[in-house]
């Protein structure tokens, strides 16, 4: 490289290490958890079920053919989850200090990336602590078509966490979710919701 680009290139594959690191750190904390507590590698297959059941139901409604082995991770979602998984397995751990921004163009494969997270990590709190109830993901989006169509593919993979909470006795109240999309089109009091 001409010497003017070397000093980005350098810290270019710098943060690509460090990406690596991460990923390592997340593999070596779901192997180790075979033979120690087992809630992480267990949130891992259950969240990996969740989506297999969520991209069923998306196939199915669209009139599409459904075929198990065809249904895989893009690259890139599947590194994002392990680049992510170590914050949440060690809440206390560095890595949780950071915000990561996943870009990449729109019908690329983002939702399924988030998804998968979401769902590990509705299932490492319940594996974990199964009174743990409550908020633990908040989505936000800008555009109202957009806000639509990914509460929907949201409320199959929370359908499809339900129907695993249920089938591996998972203790706590049933997952669920929710939608305001402004005052305009959802009520901003109970009393305007009641009424």
């Amino acid at each position: 490289l001409e010497e003017c680009h070397r000093e980005s290139a350098h810290a270019n594959i710098a943060k690509c290490n460090e990406a690596l690191a991460r990923m390592s750190g997340s593999i070596d904390m779901l192997e180790s958890s075979v033979s120690g507590d087992k809630a992480a590698i267990k949130a891992f297959q259950m969240a990996n079920e969740a989506m297999l059941l969520q991209r069923k139901q998306t196939l199915i409604k669209n009139n599409k053919e459904f075929i198990a082995e065809q249904v895989t991770w893009y690259p890139f979602q599947l590194a994002f989850i392990l680049h992510e998984l170590s914050s949440f397995i060690e809440p206390d751990g560095e890595e949780r200090k950071t915000v990561d921004l996943l870009w990449f163009p729109t019908g690329g494969g983002k939702t399924e990336a988030y998804l998968g997270i979401t769902a590990f990590v509705l299932f490492l709190r319940r594996i974990r602590k199964s009174t743990d109830d409550g908020v633990t993901v908040i989505m936000r989006y800008t555009l109202r078509l957009l806000t639509l169509q990914q509460f929907e593919r949201a409320s199959m993979l929370i359908f499809a966490c339900e129907l695993l909470r249920k089938k591996y006795h998972l203790g706590g109240s049933e997952f669920s979710i929710g939608l305001w999309v402004g005052g305009k089109l959802t009520p901003n009091t109970l009393a305007e919701a009641r009424a």
